[in-house]
Formats: C-alpha cells, structure tokens, sequence
C-alpha cells in the first residue's frame, strides 16, 4: 500500500509541476511576478520533487519485517 501511495504522490507532484509550468508560460513574464500565485505554485512543484522517494518491494518488506 505504501507503494501505491508513493507512486500516487511522485505522479500527482509531476502533474502539478507540468500545470504550473504550462500556466507559467501562457502568463508569461507576468507569471514570474506576485501579481499571480503562479510564482509561489511553481517554487512550491519545483521543490516538492527533491525530496519524493518512491519506495519498492524491498524496502517494503523491511517494514513488514521489522513490525513483526
């Protein structure tokens, strides 16, 4: 379970950096400004993807084995 949950948030953290970068581009100039929360959007995409692991069966399984 706590690998689907990892993939979910890698995916949903990509699709949030490709909206924001696409609304990034069709404001233009006025996007890298305060005057939107686009700026803030894209930073907070930017940022979020450094610290996402996505956690594979191995890893799982030394969970699984360390709750017993």
């Amino acid at each position: 379970m706590r690998r689907i949950v990892s993939e979910t948030k890698k995916f949903v953290t990509e699709a949030a950096w490709d909206v924001a970068n696409l609304a990034m581009q069709i404001t233009g100039g006025v996007g890298y400004t305060d005057v939107y929360p686009i700026e803030r959007v894209v930073r907070d995409a930017m940022h979020a993807n450094d610290s996402e692991k996505i956690f594979d069966d191995d890893d799982m399984w030394k969970v699984y084995d360390q709750q017993k």
